[in-house]
């Protein structure tokens, strides 16, 4: 085989396993980016009843939910471009997704009266996909 030959066989082959660490990367970018932007307007439909979370305005805490979502999405794409050492931290992004799929269900379960129907909504489709996004995420593994 000539050297020609190798470099357009490798060129040709596309690993697929990051890919669906990569669609999450990009879910969290978006709501990530979403919460920063529009937290203010978001959190009285969210939480119509409720100034504060343990003395922190709403606002404020889904503008820190989003930001560190965006720090969350770009070490998922750090993690998943990487293999070694740090490529065997994929795991570690499955199980916070699993975390968060957990987080929204104990939420639900609690806090369901506080939360507007659109918080509900909003937190159900949220868990729902990240729990698909896991599902994808454990299996490229």
């Amino acid at each position: 085989m000539s050297t020609s030959t190798s470099q357009t066989s490798v060129a040709l082959t596309f690993d697929r396993k990051p890919l669906p660490f990569y669609v999450g990367a990009l879910a969290d970018t978006v709501v990530g980016a979403g919460l920063v932007a529009f937290a203010e307007a978001l959190a009285p439909m969210i939480l119509p009843d409720h100034a504060t979370i343990l003395g922190i305005a709403v606002s404020s805490v889904l503008r820190f939910l989003g930001l560190f979502l965006l720090v969350f999405a770009l070490d998922t794409v750090v993690v998943a471009r990487s293999s070694g050492a740090l490529g065997r931290f994929r795991s570690w992004i499955v199980a916070a997704n699993w975390a968060t799929v957990a987080s929204a269900v104990l939420v639900l379960g609690l806090w369901h009266g506080s939360l507007s129907l659109l918080g509900i909504a909003a937190v159900t489709a949220i868990a729902l996909a990240v729990g698909v996004f896991a599902s994808l995420q454990q299996r490229a593994i």
